[in-house]
């Protein structure tokens, strides 16, 4: 990953120092601490969105053995990949700042950089949007179940999503606030493992962790592979 992280960061680098030449104020921000540190978030973000698509594809073809999306997808990697996606989330106003500063510079308004502006957005856009989508199924299977299972559910909860709570209670409301939206898509495949009433309501309702993963997935995986795209046809034109 790290071997990653460097090749990508000297990819953008190399990208933001040749698509610039010539703009106004560029040599001061350039040689700045700010330029080095959206250059440096970028390129996290950039590494972590790569993984996403990558572990995508992988899960989705049984480790490439299959044709894509023709593989069964486990809870484990339902997990990983968005239990991957809930890192990212804490970030998102950093990586949009990040994105904004080199916007403001011209950087990523040239004729050859313009897309990584718009295919970045849309990928944290997705990000938050998951997030939401996550909440809206877990609630839409939890209000069809009765009560004792919705107790059983807290109770079975992670210890840090627990210790956010102060009740089980507390712990609705902040999921219908969307305290947990960035949790809820792992919530969801837990609770379809710990509580049988929860499960086999949410496969009434075609929620299966197979389904969620391919449709939810392929939003993000569109996004961040159009991002990548933009980034190559900029390194090689």
């Amino acid at each position: 990953m790290k071997k990653i992280y460097a090749m990508l960061l000297l990819v953008f680098l190399g990208i933001f120092t040749s698509s610039c030449t010539g703009l106004f104020g560029w040599k001061n921000y350039e040689g700045s601490e700010q330029f080095r540190d959206d250059v440096a978030v970028f390129a996290d973000f950039a590494v972590k969105k790569q993984f996403i698509t990558l572990y995508y594809l992988k899960a989705t073809s049984d480790g490439y053995t299959r044709d894509i999306l023709k593989g069964t997808v486990s809870s484990e990697e339902y997990d990983v990949f968005f239990g991957t996606v809930a890192q990212m989330a804490p970030y998102i106003k950093e990586y949009e700042s990040a994105l904004k500063n080199l916007e403001k510079s011209g950087i990523l308004t040239s004729v050859n950089t313009k897309g990584i502006l718009s295919s970045g957005t849309k990928f944290l856009s997705w990000v938050t949007g998951s997030g939401e989508r996550s909440r809206e199924r877990v609630l839409k299977v939890a209000s069809n179940i009765p009560a004792s299972d919705r107790t059983e559910l807290y109770n079975k909860l992670r210890p840090e999503w627990k210790a956010k709570t102060s009740s089980e209670s507390d712990f609705w409301k902040k999921l219908e606030k969307g305290d947990f939206d960035y949790q809820a898509a792992q919530m969801f495949n837990d609770f379809q493992q710990d509580n049988e009433e929860f499960g086999t309501t949410s496969v009434e309702r075609g929620l299966t962790v197979q389904k969620i993963f391919v449709a939810e997935g392929a939003k993000g995986v569109e996004a961040g592979a159009e991002l990548m795209v933009d980034a190559l046809q900029t390194t090689t034109s």
